[in-house]
């Protein structure tokens, strides 16, 4: 009896570290997007070609998907949170 909950305990926190929970606020997702829209424009323009093009390109896809979603792993990594909450004032 124990071990089952010791199992659903287990499985329980494993679920609340994988919950998307936004953490990137909407100026920082437009950030996120300028970065990506840069790269890509110096990618396209040929100021940045070979290895460090498609390091670059990876990096400016993460930030679009990143800011798309709202959700950034390394934010949550590191409790950061630029996300606005909103408090209702009674």
């Amino acid at each position: 009896m124990q071990s089952s909950a010791r199992q659903a305990r287990k499985k329980l926190l494993t679920y609340k570290l994988f919950i998307m929970k936004a953490n990137v606020g909407i100026y920082d997702q437009g950030v996120r997007t300028l970065l990506a829209i840069a790269i890509a424009a110096l990618y396209y323009f040929k100021f940045i070609q070979g290895t460090a093009a498609q390091v670059f390109l990876v990096i400016a896809g993460v930030l679009v998907i990143t800011s798309l979603f709202g959700f950034c792993p390394l934010y949550k990594l590191f409790h950061i949170n630029t996300a606005e909450t909103h408090h209702s004032s009674t």
